[in-house]
């Protein structure tokens, strides 16, 4: 049985809007009063006092970007100091309406996780490189490069796998693919931890399955992420 972590809200869902130039995505989010965004501290609580106790927390994109819901995304965090936890930089400033909060909350949140993953764009917004965000506190920074695969720095170096070749259709949901495949590796290997790096081993397994699941899901139209079956 799934325990039933979400809130319930009468409100509208967010809508993103998704045009594809030879590919690759831009996107547009119509989030106003929605369900997603008016989340707040109290509402977050509850649903993470439901059921057993969670093991790992992720966090990224708009839902850092906004108001309440970032505050209580990051209380979130704040509730459990003792959980691994990885971000996904997915910088979104565009619909950010005070630009330094949402800057000063991604430095906090970076500075807080153990996993930080970049893409090229992100690392351009918040002026670092992987090795200047490895030195805020994160344990493991993973950049991904599209069709040259990823990189993960940690303090003893860097490992990098190459992508799959495959024939592109779009890259919608390809970030979010890549998340779920290393960290569902790292938990099944016992290598998320608080504060501590991955064996190099569990890493390049990890980023292994990271890019093989995100060459699956760009491999076909849409947020469409592979089965376990299928990598």
């Amino acid at each position: 049985e799934v325990e039933d972590r979400a809130v319930h809200s009468d409100r509208p869902t967010t809508l993103a809007f998704v045009a594809l130039v030879e590919g690759q995505a831009t996107y547009a989010f119509y989030d106003e009063n929605t369900a997603g965004r008016m989340l707040a501290p109290e509402d977050v609580a509850a649903a993470a006092a439901r059921g057993t106790a969670p093991t790992a927390l992720f966090f990224g994109c708009i839902s850092l970007a906004v108001e309440p819901c970032a505050t209580a995304y990051e209380a979130l965090a704040d509730a459990h100091p003792d959980l691994p936890r990885m971000i996904d930089v997915n910088v979104r400033a565009g619909v950010a309406e005070d630009e330094a909060a949402y800057r000063a909350r991604l430095d906090r949140m970076i500075a807080a996780a153990d996993v930080v993953k970049l893409s090229e764009d992100d690392v351009a917004f918040i002026g670092r490189d992987a090795e200047s965000v490895l030195a805020m506190g994160p344990s493991v920074v993973c950049l991904t490069e599209g069709a040259k695969g990823a990189t993960a720095v940690t303090a003893a170096g860097r490992i990098h796998v190459p992508a799959p070749k495959v024939a592109v259709v779009d890259t919608v949901g390809a970030g979010d693919t890549f998340n779920a495949g290393l960290l569902s590796k790292l938990h099944e290997d016992g290598a998320l931890r608080r504060r501590e790096a991955p064996p190099d081993d569990a890493l390049r397994a990890a980023l292994h399955r990271g890019v093989a699941a995100s060459a699956v899901a760009v491999s076909r139209a849409g947020a469409n992420p592979p089965w376990r079956r299928e990598l």
